[in-house]
């Protein structure tokens, strides 16, 4: 199987490193830029974790194209711009997965749902945009609904031609492990993970997150989304070709003191420690992400939704405590950047699971 990791534009696909998950001393070997019409890619539109509106990352939120079909994973804040940025309108989504219902993974949504609502009000019979989530998915878009009515209905007054979002979108909440999604081009299974030790419940009941995997007639790719060590979730990886993995450091301020909250919260006593038991349980080191992907053997490693670190943070401060417990290739991932896994000759005989 080939791959190539490529940064999207909307000027196109430019080209930064080549890979081969089966052979990675073949990278340097001259191979084709423009991937078949045919195929798996994955754009990390948005690489920030927690919820915080940063300069250098994009909140969370991963696109996954397979055969020209768009599915969404997850939405941070500014989903909607990097999806522009990355060279896609909101209506090419077919799917949208929450792993989660934290804001820093779904703070698009209610923008998404705008943008889609007022780019479809004039078409006669616009398929619908679905979202699938653990429980409270359909109580998200419906509050994203109420925020699109105001606006909807000033629009329809001076535009009475735009249709009303009715039958425009729809969501379907998860409750159990398992296959939750199949089409013509992936099945989706889910796994409850370890980012919610405690236990809470809404009017939808009880909450759960989700990882999720993705099995594609040209590869298995795994989203870890938000979680700490977990076997449900290393299970789930067993032999994917790709680990999309959040990944999280110590806060550390200018000065190289390690802190206990990132300084923008205020520190001490139980907020502090009730924070600290956070990332440590509910977060993974990189030497985690590194000794699941060992014992999952998946093929490659892509790290996402970074969290922690010193000001000067490079890439070699996340990657090196993967690569001390994975033999294998480790991305630190970046806001647009592309990873394709390319058909295989026999791809068009084969279906997801």
């Amino acid at each position: 199987m080939k791959n190539s990791l490529s940064k999207s534009s909307a000027a196109g696909l430019l080209v930064v490193a080549m890979l081969s998950v089966a052979s990675p001393s073949r990278a340097a070997e001259a191979e084709p830029a423009v991937a078949p019409a045919h195929d798996a890619r994955i754009i990390l539109l948005g690489t920030g974790g927690g919820p915080l509106a940063s300069a250098g990352r994009a909140g969370i939120a991963t696109l996954l194209i397979v055969n020209g079909t768009s599915y969404l994973f997850d939405a941070g804040i500014g989903t909607d711009r990097q999806l522009a940025k990355a060279g896609f309108e909101v209506t090419d989504l077919s799917a949208i997965f929450i792993t989660h219902q934290h804001l820093d993974h779904t703070a698009g949504i209610p923008s998404l749902i705008m943008t889609d609502w007022f780019a479809k009000a004039n078409q006669a019979d616009p398929p619908p945009l679905v979202l699938y989530g653990p429980p409270a998915t359909q109580l998200l878009l419906e509050d994203s609904l109420q925020m699109l009515s105001t606006s909807e209905r000033i629009f329809r007054a001076g535009i009475p031609m735009l249709k009303p979002d009715t039958g425009m979108f729809a969501a379907h909440d998860i409750d159990h492990d398992g296959l939750v999604y199949r089409d013509a081009n992936i099945s989706v299974r889910a796994a409850e993970n370890t980012h919610f030790r405690h236990q809470s419940e809404g009017p939808a009941g009880r909450d759960i997150s989700f990882s999720y995997r993705v099995d594609t007639p040209y590869g298995a790719i795994v989203f870890t989304g938000d979680t700490g060590k977990s076997d449900a979730v290393t299970a789930l990886a067993k032999g994917a070709d790709v680990l999309v993995s959040e990944v999280r450091l110590p806060f550390v301020d200018a000065s190289g003191q390690i802190l206990t909250v990132p300084s923008n919260l205020v520190a001490g006593g139980a907020h502090a420690e009730a924070y600290r038991a956070h990332m440590e349980h509910e977060h993974l080191a990189p030497e985690e992400v590194g000794q699941m992907a060992h014992d999952a053997g998946v093929g490659l490693v892509i790290l996402s939704h970074f969290a922690g670190g010193p000001e000067t943070t490079v890439s070699d401060d996340f990657t090196a405590g993967v690569a001390s417990r994975f033999a294998g290739p480790v991305i630190a991932g970046q806001d647009l950047m592309e990873y394709d896994l390319f058909a295989k000759p026999d791809a068009s005989a084969e279906k997801p699971d």
